[in-house]
């Protein structure tokens, strides 16, 4: 018989304590790291999920582009700033190519009859008694007058945009052309949305003048209007001219957008986002000129 040393068990039951203490520390630790890394981990899926704003979108049309030679100066504008360029003007066509060729979208700013006889229709001007046949040439000579000319808004319009049967008319010639047509919404009697959506053409309205008065400080308050409007409703469209002082603003103030989660588009990327496609077609045309309104906005 051997005898055991009680030393000799003492050591092996010490060692023993020894590893079981180790391996509960070691789970221990382990467990407690992975708890961590696993709640970091939540912690900042939720973060991202919480910060993510969508932005809001802001399209800016420059009118009246095409009657001087110092308009060009508005291609130092982003890309996204669209240009209306009047037909027939004596730099339209220069500045239609221009504009093209750094990617910007082209509009043909198309004349339309005012309440108020102007002789600033200019050439080009589409009026309520045209027949359909003069309504066709004048507007297919003012939409060749501009290269790459993607849309159309309305210079004036005051009278013609109240009126079905000459916008039934006109909507026609659009749609043929696969165009879009921004309401410059030169009265608040404009037809020009409801019958463009009946013609399947896209459509959307103007928001904001941005200089209809020249003074800085106005077009400061104007654009503010737009930053507060496109964060309440996600979107909104403006229009200004080519002044010196809308340029020199808006050179300073467009990078400022951003800090308002702000994204400026171009009018065509404008339309898809803000989900203004157009409605089928009415097949039925109505063709009466209802009373008219005199109304305009001022």
């Amino acid at each position: 018989m051997y005898l055991i040393c009680p030393q000799f068990i003492s050591d092996i039951l010490r060692n023993i304590s020894r590893f079981v203490v180790m391996g509960v520390l070691w789970w221990s630790v382990s467990a407690a790291t992975m708890l961590g890394m696993t709640q970091a981990a939540t912690t900042a899926a939720n973060d991202s999920a919480t910060t993510f704003v969508k932005p809001s979108y802001i399209s800016i049309i420059i009118d009246d582009i095409g009657y001087k030679h110092g308009d060009k100066r508005f291609t130092q504008l982003p890309k996204e700033i669209s240009f209306a360029i009047l037909p027939h003007a004596h730099y339209s066509f220069d500045l239609g190519l221009a504009a093209g060729e750094q990617g910007r979208d082209v509009m043909l700013h198309l004349p339309l009859e005012s309440i108020v006889p102007s002789g600033q229709l200019g050439d080009g001007a589409l009026m309520t008694y045209m027949d359909r046949a003069e309504l066709q040439e004048t507007f297919a000579s003012a939409l060749a007058s501009v290269p790459n000319a993607i849309g159309i808004n309305n210079h004036m319009g005051s009278k013609f945009t109240q009126l079905s049967g000459p916008l039934y008319a006109l909507m026609d010639l659009v749609a043929r052309q696969q165009l879009f047509f921004i309401d410059s919404r030169t009265t608040p009697f404009s037809k020009v949305e409801s019958i463009a959506r009946q013609k399947g053409i896209e459509t959307a309205r103007r928001n904001i003048f941005l200089d209809h008065f020249t003074s800085a400080d106005f077009i400061e308050r104007q654009f503010k209007q737009l930053i507060r409007q496109a964060q309440r409703n996600g979107h909104a469209l403006a229009i200004g001219h080519p002044h010196d002082k809308t340029l020199a603003f808006l050179l300073q103030n467009l990078p400022l957008l951003k800090q308002h989660n702000i994204q400026l588009v171009g009018i065509q990327d404008y339309l898809y986002l803000t989900d203004t496609k157009a409605k089928t077609p009415n097949p039925v045309m109505q063709t009466e000129q209802p009373a008219l309104q005199t109304a305009p906005l001022p």
